[in-house]
């Protein structure tokens, strides 16, 4: 059919037990930095040639890595244009991105440039928590208290 998605190009693939089969591994590996376990043992354990840590401005941790690229804007294009500024990514790059950390608008804005760069493939990884500190009472997203007319 012409116009039509092939939805194919999109798949997803579960890993167990934190074993991530990434095969030859990938060029650039690039994570948020939150501080929490699930991010952390995926950095440690991927295959990649240039790992990167990117901090956000947005988590209030102390910040360290030697890996690491400390975004000092709240601007997404400010931080990654900086960012790429010094990292050679060719269109034949294998990019794989952990998307648990990243805040949307800059995962977004993320994505887009990875594309203007002219990257057709990017890997994605997201890992679940184990378990939800309130199990089945858990609010999974915000919601409105009160609506003001201003």
């Amino acid at each position: 059919m012409v116009g039509s998605m092939d939805y194919t190009i999109f798949y997803k693939t579960s890993y167990s037990n934190g074993i991530i089969d990434c095969g030859d591994g990938y060029d650039f590996f690039f994570s948020s930095f939150d501080g929490c376990e699930r991010t952390t043992s995926i950095f440690d354990t991927i295959n990649s040639d240039k790992k990167t840590w990117i901090k956000f401005p947005h988590f209030q941790l102390d910040f360290d890595a030697i890996d690491g690229y400390l975004c000092t804007s709240f601007k997404e294009d400010e931080c990654f244009i900086d960012l790429f500024s010094s990292i050679d990514i060719s269109k034949s790059s294998k990019v794989c991105v952990d998307i648990t950390g990243f805040i949307r608008p800059h995962l977004i804005f993320f994505i887009k440039y990875l594309h203007r760069l002219g990257l057709r493939k990017i890997y994605f990884l997201y890992s679940e928590p184990i378990h939800y500190k309130h199990a089945e009472d858990t609010t999974l997203y915000g919601f409105f208290v009160d609506v003001i007319i201003i």
